[in-house]
């Protein structure tokens, strides 16, 4: 890096790899090994392919510790593609060497292996700063601009909260791909030089190779242009020139068939659906939802994102084409994203996979931040910038805190944490709000049961008393009755406080055992969305829970009220609907 004309963008750029770095150790590496962690939840499968090539040696068939896998008639495949992995093996190397040197243990997620994953995410995040300020730089944006822009597109959203909090997801990995491949393409369109056209090529195989939905970055591209007819004519240049042209398509067969050989090796078929039963809802999307639902409205989590658009107003103000290229671009993106039937993507935190098109925020923000020239609103800008920021640094803390649950929030739990840090507030919120799966769209329940207690021999008062009581009233089913990898249940319930908060402990179980007792599902969920602030009178809830696991006919279900603390509350009005795939 030179300083000179750059020195406040490095100087930004040096700040996220201090306070990262500092973040990671107070955070992550200070305390139990559990803290350690940076391979979780779908990021086990983007990351499971390196313990399956080098630890297991055997990419045949899904890593069984840690894949999603899907079934085919000729075998399993692995739901996600190996882009991740890719991305991170010079690290996982480094995190090996590391185990055997220090004694840890080659399972591909000791310690070692924990904290060189953290390390490659915090890399390429930096890398995608880097690209982004030479991106910035292309387009004549001034040094403290592109300073402020770096700082707060890493601390004012939850770009932050995917590096350093879950460091093997893909958005990260994604962001530095997408904003590197908008330098490539910003240098092309300018030059016409076909060696920017081949790194578009590598870049663009890649982002496929990482998450493929990705690949509609391609509709930004004739942002770099100042019409369509010089964007086509780009185009057609490289069409009409064969040394252009059969290389790119050599390099983008050539990347791609690494996942088309992986996916022959465990079924023997160079093209996967890996996203069987999902789909979406394209004639009914949810961008209201998907931007200002408190279930990980991406406005509502990173604010400073809609700040950002609101440098459209400039962009249109300086080119009528460009304005229309990244408006068109972010709603398309917001369209398909909210069309998702899962349109809150589930473990999210702020909405996900914007976090890959963050470069094209910070274009908008940047001509925000320098065309805004009244002295009154460029304070004011900064200070909103700053408010937001704050802000979405406080909530990546309850994030990663569990303050916040990363699924199912609403506006009751979201006010009542909100701001909050305390110890007391982790992993207080309750409840369950699953989505009912794409796969059973259309379908009636199959199993319902009801119990109103209107005869209850627990008690004469046509209730459910848990008075001092551990076990209370459930469902439970014998057999399920038929094959399933899925099973979506809706439970209804009425519950009444004899003092304040004494249900706050009550749990909420909803499991599935075979009928050897080994258990496949165990979900719990505190009863209350949120601790209770009065006392005595009686609440409704209403609580969706997906379960997932290799279900067959002889299972038995049992969905039930656990009060692990004996204390005295009640429960009436009991409605439970089971629903399969």
């Amino acid at each position: 890096m030179k300083f000179g004309s750059q020195t406040f963008a490095n100087l930004s750029l040096a700040f996220v790899l201090v306070f990262s770095l500092c973040t990671l150790y107070f955070f992550k590496w200070n305390g139990t090994s559990e803290n350690f962690r940076a391979v979780n939840g779908d990021g086990r499968d983007y990351y499971s392919f390196l313990v399956a090539a080098f630890i297991d040696h055997d990419l045949s068939k899904p890593q069984p510790e840690l894949s999603q896998s899907v079934e085919t008639p000729t075998g399993n495949v692995n739901t996600h593609t190996i882009g991740v992995s890719l991305l991170l093996l010079p690290f996982f190397l480094i995190g090996m060497l590391s185990a055997k040197m220090f004694g840890f243990s080659i399972n591909g997620l000791s310690e070692p292996f924990q904290i060189s994953v953290s390390i490659g995410a915090l890399f390429y995040c930096l890398l995608g700063l880097i690209f982004l300020r030479k991106l910035l730089i292309k387009n004549n944006f001034a040094d403290k601009t592109i300073a402020a822009i770096l700082l707060f597109v890493f601390a004012g959203t939850n770009l932050l909260f995917y590096t350093l909090g879950e460091s093997s997801m893909s958005h990260v990995y994604s962001f530095f791909l997408v904003t590197c491949f908008l330098y490539s393409s910003n240098m092309f369109f300018e030059s016409g030089q076909r060696n920017y056209f081949f790194k578009m090529t590598f870049l663009l195989s890649l982002i496929i190779l990482v998450r493929p939905v990705n690949s509609i970055i391609v509709l930004f591209l004739p942002f770099f242009c100042n019409s369509f007819s010089e964007f086509f004519a780009k185009l057609k240049s490289v069409f009409l020139s064969v040394k252009t042209l059969l290389p790119s398509l050599l390099i983008l067969i050539t990347v791609l068939s690494l996942q088309s050989l992986l996916w022959y090796k465990q079924n023997g078929k160079i093209l996967q659906d890996t996203y069987k039963g999902n789909g979406f809802y394209f004639t009914n999307p949810s961008p209201i939802k998907m931007l200002f639902g408190f279930d990980s409205g991406l406005f509502i989590y990173s604010p400073l994102c809609l700040l950002l658009l609101v440098g459209l107003i400039y962009v249109f103000k300086q080119s009528h084409f460009k304005f229309f290229v990244s408006a068109f671009f972010i709603l398309f993106t917001v369209y398909l994203f909210s069309s998702y039937w899962a349109y809150n993507y589930y473990d999210s935190f702020g909405m996900r996979p914007f976090v890959d098109f963050f470069a094209v925020f910070a274009i908008a923000g940047a001509f925000l931040l320098r065309d805004s020239g009244k002295r009154i609103l460029k304070p004011v800008l900064y200070s909103l910038f700053s408010l937001s920021t704050i802000l979405s640094l406080i909530y990546s803390y309850q994030a990663q805190k569990g303050i916040f649950t990363m699924t199912g929030m609403n506006s009751e739990k979201f006010s009542y944490v909100f701001l909050k840090t305390g110890k007391e507030y982790e992993g207080c919120l309750g409840g369950s709000s699953d989505i009912k799966p794409y796969s059973l769209k259309d379908q009636a329940s199959f199993y319902n049961y009801e119990n109103l207690f209107s005869d209850s021999t627990s008690s004469k008062k046509g209730y459910f008393e848990f008075n001092k009581t551990e076990w209370g009233p459930g469902y439970y089913l014998d057999k399920l009755g038929f094959n399933s990898k899925l099973l979506y249940t809706k439970i209804k319930f009425k519950r009444q406080e004899v003092k304040p908060n004494s249900s706050f402990n009550g749990l909420l179980v909803c499991s599935v055992e075979s009928k050897t007792k080994e258990p496949k599902c165990y979900q719990t969920y505190r009863m209350n969305e949120t601790p209770s602030a009065s006392c005595c009178e009686w609440k409704e809830y209403e609580y969706a829970v997906t379960m997932a696991g290799n279900f067959i006919a002889d299972d038995k279900v049992n969905i039930f009220f656990w009060n692990k603390e004996k204390t005295d509350f009640n429960v009436d009005d009991l409605k439970i609907e089971i629903y399969k795939e």
